[in-house]
C-alpha cells in the first residue's frame, strides 16, 4: 500500500517503515523503529502509544528520535525524557536539472562503509548508524 506523496512526507519515517523498509520494521504496539544497529529513528501516529513504545526501545539504544510532523510523544520520563524538539519540513525536487554528468559514479557499497560513516557523522553526528547503508 503506498500513499501520496505529501502523505509520505508528512511522516516519512513511518511510511518508510511501513513500506520499503518493513523488512528493517520494529514495532512496538503500533509505534515503529528501525532496529538501532541501523538507524535510532522511530515514528508513530498516536501520542497515547509512545509512551510504553519508547520505554521498551530505549533498552536496545541508549537514545533515539522520533520523527512525526505536529505531535509530540508522551514519555515515561522515569525511563525515557525528551531532550528537544526540532521542527523541519521535506524538500521535493519536481524537476532534475539540465546537468551533464562527466564524473564517474561510483557505486558505494560494504566497502566504502567507514568512508560514508565518518562523511554522515561529519555533517549530521548522531542520526545514523554505520549498517544504515543496508537501507539502500
Amino acid at each position: 500500500m503506498t500513499t501520496d506523496l505529501e502523505q509520505q512526507l508528512k511522516n516519512p519515517v513511518w511510511h518508510s517503515l511501513k513500506e520499503t523498509h518493513k523488512d528493517f520494521a520494529v514495532e512496538f504496539d503500533g509505534v515503529l523503529f528501525y532496529p538501532p544497529e541501523i538507524c535510532t529513528f522511530g515514528s508513530f501516529y498516536e501520542e497515547s502509544k509512545t509512551s510504553e513504545a519508547s520505554a521498551d526501545y530505549i533498552t536496545s539504544s541508549n537514545e533515539f528520535f522520533f520523527v512525526s510532523e505536529n505531535q509530540t510523544p508522551i514519555v515515561d520520563e522515569s525511563k525515557v525524557y525528551l531532550e528537544k524538539k526540532i521542527d523541519g519540513c521535506q524538500v521535493v525536487l519536481d524537476k532534475l536539472p539540465d546537468v551533464q554528468i562527466t564524473e564517474e559514479i561510483v557505486l558505494l557499497d560494504e566497502s566504502y562503509m567507514e568512508q560514508i560513516y565518518a562523511l554522515v557523522c561529519l555533517v549530521m553526528p548522531g542520526y545514523y548508524k554505520k549498517k544504515n547503508l543496508r537501507n539502500g
